[in-house]
């Protein structure tokens, strides 16, 4: 089993509360951890932190103290609230073939428009 398993019911439980697809930020977990050992501790060799694998800087843009992208809860928000931030800025979330249909609004002729592209990439 994935080590990053015991982190899916708070990943779900976020999902849900943004009205994400739950398995696709499900895999956006394994895709990030890749089976470390604990990804709540890990650091990548980039410098990536936590469970959904954010940069120290990003962290920081985030409103993350030192040390909180190690704290699930706030890694997960985190990850969440940065992919949005992309896609409105015009780019491609964290894990694009994971992550961008759940920050789309498919009823919106512009988003969806971007998130045609976005698969398209």
């Amino acid at each position: 089993m994935n080590s990053a398993t015991k982190y899916e019911p708070l990943v779900r439980s976020t999902a849900q509360k943004y009205g994400i697809p739950e398995q696709t930020f499900v895999n956006m977990l394994h895709t990030e951890t890749g089976g470390t050992v604990d990804p709540a501790t890990a650091v990548s060799p980039a410098g990536a932190m936590g469970v959904m694998q954010l940069m120290p800087k990003t962290a920081a843009g985030l409103g993350l103290k030192e040390g909180e992208a190690f704290t699930p809860e706030k890694n997960v928000e985190a990850a969440r609230g940065y992919s949005r931030f992309a896609v409105d800025k015009g780019f491609i979330p964290v894990a694009p073939h994971l992550l961008f249909p759940q920050f789309m609004n498919d009823s919106d002729p512009q988003e969806r428009e971007l998130g045609l592209f976005f698969g398209n990439a």
